[in-house]
């Protein structure tokens, strides 16, 4: 099986990181949106868990979102500290930018739990 990847070859990979274009009309615009590393998403992961533990689980689509919204450059555009105020607007725009992030992370936004942390 010559097409195996080896050690050297997995480690020296520098894919890029796959982005989209979304409208987002209520905004009055379009954001872009970056697929979070590996690290990005454990750490998005780790938030999830200490939001639950605060009894706010369902902030995960917004942190999401946060996330992965980036400026033309790619690099991250909202912070964590970003997150409250977009728990305050209206949900249709969360759910279109998560549903768009959870794609751009490889998972079916019909199988979301996959996303969360267990227990969420």
């Amino acid at each position: 099986m010559s097409d195996l990847l080896t050690r050297d070859a997995i480690v020296a990979a520098a894919p890029e990181r796959k982005s989209i274009v979304l409208a987002v009309s209520e905004w009055g615009g379009s954001v872009r949106l970056v697929a979070p590393t590996p690290e990005e998403f454990c750490e998005w992961q780790e938030g999830q868990q200490r939001d639950r533990e605060l009894g706010r689980p369902h902030r995960w689509k917004v942190r999401l979102a946060a996330l992965c919204i980036a400026d033309a450059d790619g690099k991250r555009l909202l912070g964590d500290a970003d997150v409250e105020a977009l728990c305050r607007q209206s949900c249709a725009p969360i759910e279109r930018v998560s549903a768009a992030a959870l794609a751009l992370c490889g998972i079916d936004s019909g199988n979301s739990e996959s996303a969360e942390p267990a227990g969420a």
